[in-house]
C-alpha cells in the first residue's frame, strides 16, 4: 500500500475506525486521542479537499511587543537573564517599562524612545546602541583593546601575593596602594 492516496479521501479519525474495525489495530493500541475525537467531533470534519476558510486573522501583536522589537534591533544586549530570579526584570523590560512610564507623561514626544534611552541611562543603566558598538570595534583594533587590560590570575587575585619588598626598594604603603590599584583595574 505504498501508494495509498487515503490521506486524501478520508481523515485520520476515519482510518483508524476502519483499522480498528478490521482489526488492524489492536483496541489496546489506539492512539490516546482517539476517544477524545469520538466525544467531541469537530464542527467541520478535517479532510484534505475542504476549503480553505477566509477568515480574517487576528493581530496578536502588542504595543509592547513593537516597542520590544525595536529595542533589539537599536541596542546591543549584552544582559544576561537569570531564569531561576522571575523577580529581577530583564533590561528590556525595564526599557518597555520605561517607556510606557514615558509615554504617559509626555505622549507628544516624537522620539519617546531616544527618550527612553537617555531616561535610562540617567538612571544608571548602561546601554549602547549598535552604531555606538560598530563604531567603537572600528575604531579599537582587537590587540589594543585585549592588551588595555593586563592578565591577572587566580592566585593573584584571590590566593597569596608574593611582593618583592626588597626588589621595589618601597615602602609598605607604595606596596599596599599598588594592591589597591590592582583590585580597582579588576572591578571597574
Amino acid at each position: 500500500m505504498a501508494a495509498s492516496k487515503t490521506e486524501k479521501i478520508r481523515s485520520i479519525f476515519q482510518r483508524c475506525q476502519r483499522l480498528i474495525r478490521a482489526g488492524g489495530l489492536p483496541e489496546s493500541e489506539k492512539p490516546l486521542w482517539y476517544d477524545v475525537y469520538a466525544a467531541f467531533p469537530p464542527a467541520v470534519e478535517p479532510l484534505y479537499n475542504r476549503p480553505v476558510p477566509t477568515k480574517r486573522i487576528r493581530s496578536i501583536l502588542y504595543p509592547e511587543d513593537l516597542v520590544r522589537a525595536r529595542y533589539y534591533k537599536e541596542i546591543y544586549d549584552t544582559d544576561l537573564v537569570d531564569m531561576k530570579n522571575e523577580q529581577k526584570p530583564t533590561t528590556s523590560q525595564r526599557f518597555v517599562d520605561k517607556y510606557f512610564e514615558l509615554r504617559k507623561t509626555d505622549c507628544n514626544n516624537p522620539d519617546l524612545f531616544a527618550a527612553t534611552v537617555d531616561a535610562l541611562r540617567d538612571d544608571g543603566l548602561k546601554l549602547t546602541t549598535w552604531k555606538e558598538r560598530e563604531s567603537f570595534s572600528q575604531s579599537h583594533s582587537v590587540e589594543e583593546y585585549v592588551s588595555r587590560k593586563p592578565f591577572y590570575t587566580a592566585e593573584e587575585v584571590f590566593g597569596e601575593f608574593t611582593i618583592d619588598r626588597q626588589a621595589k626598594n618601597a615602602d609598605s604603603r607604595a606596596d599596599d596602594m599598588d594592591i589597591d590599584n590592582l583590585a580597582a583595574d579588576l572591578f571597574d
